[in-house]
């Protein structure tokens, strides 16, 4: 058998760099959804680098990620950007930082 790589994956979102394409569509979904809650102010670089970082490691640490699961776990019929909430299976370390720097507000323009 003879078999070949021609091309890796690679894609960005808001200057942020990323190379598993199923977690390329999650994040780009995740971000149509809060756009579309939400407004723009709350779509830049930083808060997207913390996404990205939580949703791989959250790859890497479970053995099957579910994206559908992860995915339809998010509640976007919150009031506000401050009460979304991002979480898989288990209580994460990074989700749980990205969930407080939402809290605190670190990612309002």
């Amino acid at each position: 058998m003879k078999s070949e790589i021609i091309s890796k994956f690679k894609g960005t979102i808001y200057g942020v760099e990323i190379d598993k394409e199923s977690i390329y569509y999650t994040v780009e979904f995740l971000l149509e959804n809060i756009e579309n809650r939400f407004g723009e102010k709350y779509l830049f670089q930083k808060f997207v680098e913390d996404l990205v970082e939580a949703i791989y490691r959250a790859y890497y640490k479970y053995d099957s990620f579910n994206f559908y699961e992860f995915e339809n776990g998010i509640n976007f019929d919150v009031k506000e950007f401050k009460k979304l909430e991002f979480q898989y299976l288990e209580d994460d370390y990074y989700f749980e930082f990205l969930n407080k720097n939402i809290k605190k507000g670190k990612y309002i323009k």
